[in-house]
This record gives structure tokens, C-alpha cells and sequence, in this order.
């Protein structure tokens, strides 16, 4: 991947899936970047200079270029396509026939409410919940729940969505 010329900002919270990706995108592609480290913990995606880069109050957040020249990019999916779009990453990551960028499109569109929705219900449930409330246990019904939709979202994708993959790559 061409080198990105523009000077990268990005705004994430290691905690965060998609900040992860994103940040593992640039720096695989040989994207130079600085990171701002946005504490979620602290609300600090809450704060008014944060809110200014992104009324949605969420991360990840990456700013290209400097001073009113400059862009903010929200999403990650978004930011990663903006990334291909700009330094052309290699095929194997957002390929360029259609038919094949579309199945790479519909998992990275349903995966949010599809998969992340139900990670991290189990999640919260496990762990989250129990270290903000150590006085109380676990609610095992509402874990069991979590964990039986988030198999049913894996199977999903690797049924469902694996099968139109590899009929798209086969028609592409």
C-alpha cells in the first residue's frame, strides 16, 4: 500500500473493537499515524473537544491532514474504505471486482447488529457488569442468552455468509 502523505491522527481506546481494527489497518498498510489515546472509561468521548471532532461521541475518530485543511473520517469501516480508496490496499483486503467487494460490504454492514450487538451483550454480562457491581452475581439466564445469540450470529457468518462469499468469488 502507497504510503499515506497527509499527516493521521487517530483518536481510539485500545478497549474498542473497532478502534483495534482500525489501527491495525494503517499498520499493516504502512500508514504513519499518530494515536490519541481517548479514554472511554473516563467518558472521555464525552468531552467537549472530543464532541467537536465527533458529535456522535464515539471512537474511533481519524484526522487527516493538519489545521482547515483537514478532514475528520468517522466509522471504522468508513475510515478503512477511505484508506483503500486513497493508497489502494492490496486486493485481499477490500477487493476491487464488485461481486467480491460486495460480500466483503455485506459482512462489515451486518456484522455490527449481527455480531458486536451479541459479543458484547456476553461481554457485559461476564465481565463488565460483574467488576461495577461486585456485590451482585452474575444474571447466568441473561449470560446463557448472550452466549447462545453470539453462537447463532457465528454460525451465521460462517453459513450464510461464507456460502455467498464463496459463491461471489466463484462468479467474480
Amino acid at each position: 500500500m502507497a504510503t499515506q502523505r497527509a499527516y493521521v491522527t487517530l483518536y481510539a481506546d485500545d478497549v474498542s473493537q473497532p478502534c483495534r481494527a482500525v489501527e491495525w489497518f494503517l499498520a499493516l498498510n504502512d500508514v504513519p499515524f499518530t494515536k490519541k489515546f481517548v479514554n472511554l472509561a473516563r467518558r472521555e468521548h464525552f468531552d467537549d473537544a472530543f464532541v467537536k471532532l465527533n458529535p456522535l461521541k464515539k471512537v474511533p475518530v481519524v484526522v487527516v491532514g493538519t489545521g482547515a485543511s483537514s478532514h475528520v473520517l468517522l466509522e471504522s469501516h468508513a475510515i478503512m474504505r477511505y484508506f483503500v480508496n486513497v493508497d489502494r490496499a492490496p486486493d485481499h483486503y477490500y477487493p476491487r471486482a464488485p461481486l467480491a467487494r460486495h460480500a466483503v460490504d455485506a459482512v462489515l454492514d451486518w456484522h455490527h447488529l449481527g455480531l458486536r450487538m451479541h459479543a458484547s451483550g456476553l461481554l457485559m454480562q461476564r465481565y463488565m457488569l460483574p467488576m461495577r457491581r461486585p456485590d451482585r452475581k452474575v444474571n447466568e439466564k441473561a449470560a446463557k442468552a448472550a452466549e447462545s445469540a453470539l453462537h447463532a450470529a457465528l454460525e451465521h457468518v460462517d453459513g450464510v455468509l461464507g456460502a455467498a462469499a464463496a459463491a461471489t468469488h466463484r462468479h467474480a
